[in-house]
């Protein structure tokens, strides 16, 4: 979910109450990040020793693919939204990059408030309404779980027949089919296309994630295979999908060190390996630091884009 940032973060309570349980779970998250440093400093030194050890002589590619990866994601949401906000309002493509942009680093903030940012400049500079604004939010979120799902679909049907290339056909079809179905819905002029090629745009989302989680594997010198790095991915989006942080910090760490711990099937042995779990979330460690220097340069030039933007007389 993208950036991250793939639903802007809520926050849309304005009483103290409100306030409280987001600095609350905010806390939470920090709270969890400690957690997960301080049971691989006492509990998988060794582990967190070796995998920082193979970090430092991985391939250069491997290491840059960490920090292009995360910007390929920013702008297959930002183009997402795009597509399905344009039916509101006046807002071009790079507007909107800067948009998501901005949303995307300030989520990280303790009130989380991308969201609010955003529907307050669509209503100021783009004169799109608030309830077109969350239209379009309830829409996107409705999508990326859509796409969440698929991820899941194709993990299981790897589970299942223990081939890997099946998640791959799986995932292309479905893609394939939306693609083809956007066409079609836009050769009869019905607004359908939009949620086609906006669904079409959270696959590749979810696609370049799952890229992402196999790329921090490998930098970790624990390479996973596609249908592992599909199932990670799916977790991931749903651990930044649970309102406790901005982003799913702390939490995404978790349970993508969980999953890796649990993905036992893929070698054909059972139980919980607690090793493998060490490596999952030192990859995650990796990934996310790699995602907070790609977030802080791209919602920095994005804020500083839209506060001049802003602040232009209307008549430009």
């Amino acid at each position: 979910m993208t950036p991250t940032a793939s639903t802007g973060g809520l926050s849309d309570e304005p009483d103290p109450a409100g306030r409280s349980r987001r600095l609350l779970t905010y806390a939470v998250g920090l709270a969890l990040v400690a957690l997960a440093l301080i049971w691989m400093g006492v509990r998988h030194r060794g582990e967190f020793v070796e995998a920082l050890g193979r970090a430092s002589e991985a391939p250069p590619i491997l290491i840059a693919s960490l920090f292009v990866l995360p910007a390929l994601n920013w702008l297959a949401v930002s183009m997402s939204f795009w597509i399905l906000t344009v039916r509101f309002g006046r807002v071009d493509g790079t507007e909107m990059g800067a948009l998501i942009g901005s949303a995307w680093l300030l989520n990280y903030l303790p009130l989380r408030p991308g969201l609010i940012g955003r529907i307050a400049y669509h209503k100021k500079v783009n004169q799109i309404r608030v309830r077109d604004s969350v239209r379009v939010l309830i829409e996107s979120v409705s999508l990326t779980f859509g796409a969440i799902a698929c991820l899941i679909f194709a993990a299981i049907v790897v589970r299942m027949t223990g081939a890997e290339s099946a998640a791959a056909i799986v995932i292309a079809s479905i893609g394939l089919l939306t693609i083809v179905g956007a066409a079609v819905f836009a050769s009869v002029g019905s607004v359908w296309w939009r949620f086609c090629a906006a669904f079409a745009l959270r696959i590749a989302d979810m696609l370049i994630w799952s890229a992402r989680y196999a790329a921090a594997f490998a930098i970790v010198g624990h390479p996973i295979e596609f249908g592992q790095a599909v199932a990670i991915a799916a977790v991931s989006q749903i651990a930044i999908a649970v309102p406790i942080s901005g982003n799913g910090l702390g939490l995404r760490e978790w349970m993508v060190a969980l999953t890796a711990g649990a993905l036992a099937w893929q070698t054909g042995d059972a139980g919980f390996d607690s090793n493998e779990a060490a490596f999952g979330m030192t990859a995650d460690l990796i990934n996310r630091a790699a995602e907070l220097v790609v977030a802080g340069v791209i919602g920095s030039v994005s804020i500083a884009a839209l506060t001049r933007r802003a602040a232009r007389p209307p008549a430009e």
